[in-house]
């Protein structure tokens, strides 16, 4: 399937009695994006801050482990700009950061290539406190991934946006994903943007396992509002996924 730009396995993480995760296995690939479906409480922000290198794995992990982290870029649910700075100021921020120092010869144009592909260019100088929700998590997007990095990892980036506004970022999302080639990881509980984004969807189930793995359908906005695997998707997720209060 192509090379791989991180591998986890039998990747386990515990707090305390309480088994976050136990044994997962995934493999990153450049241009394409990993889905992970649960529902809250289920371990999905642990994850991802396992693959950002923000904690550790308890047993297993990385495969090979690496001398250093994959450079990651994270995108929250909140876009967590600074207010007082500039958009492109807030573009920069990831840039500033001692380990990335280096990654990219030009910063600048680094920063404005990216403003201009996310629809920002016209707002590059004007202050982020005045962006609405989709402006101010396209700049979250493009903090990063100003530093070009090996890994994008997406916290439920889309959710609290509008629909319009949240298909329309899917939609750059998915294509700076192909474009840049990127290895990207969203974790959600929507079904139809794990359909739409996804080059492959799993199911990280309430007892820490990742479950069986399906080949998307990305850029299928039929597929991904009435399809059969949306369907399929749908039947596994309340199956084995009941919600539950949690973080």
């Amino acid at each position: 399937m192509g090379p791989t730009t991180l591998s986890v396995r039998a990747g386990s993480k515990s707090y305390g009695d309480r088994t976050v995760l136990d044994g997962v296995d995934l493999d990153l690939r450049p241009g394409r994006v990993l889905v992970v479906l649960g529902s809250s409480g289920s371990g999905k922000s642990t994850l991802l801050r396992l693959l950002a290198g923000l904690e550790e794995f308890d047993t297993g992990g990385l495969d090979p482990r690496p001398r250093q982290w994959p450079t990651t870029g994270v995108v929250f649910q909140d876009p967590l700009l600074m207010p007082w700075f500039t958009v492109r100021a807030n573009a920069e921020l990831g840039l500033r950061y001692r380990a990335n120092r280096g990654r990219v010869e030009d910063t600048a144009a680094q920063v404005d290539d990216l403003l201009r592909w996310l629809g920002l260019a016209e707002l590059a100088d004007g202050p982020a406190d005045r962006l609405s929700g989709g402006q101010a998590q396209r700049v979250a997007i493009a903090r990063a991934l100003a530093p070009a990095p090996d890994v994008l990892l997406l916290d439920e980036p889309f959710s609290a946006l509008d629909p319009v506004t949240r298909e329309s970022l899917q939609e750059r999302t998915r294509a700076l994903v192909r474009d840049t080639g990127v290895s990207a990881v969203l974790v959600t509980h929507d079904v139809s943007e794990a359909v739409y984004l996804g080059d492959e969807i799993t199911l990280l189930d309430n007892s820490g396992r990742l479950h069986e793995r399906w080949e998307g359908q990305p850029g299928d906005r039929g597929a991904a509002e009435s399809g059969p695997l949306r369907s399929q998707l749908l039947e596994r997720y309340s199956g084995i996924l009941p919600t539950r209060g949690g973080g």
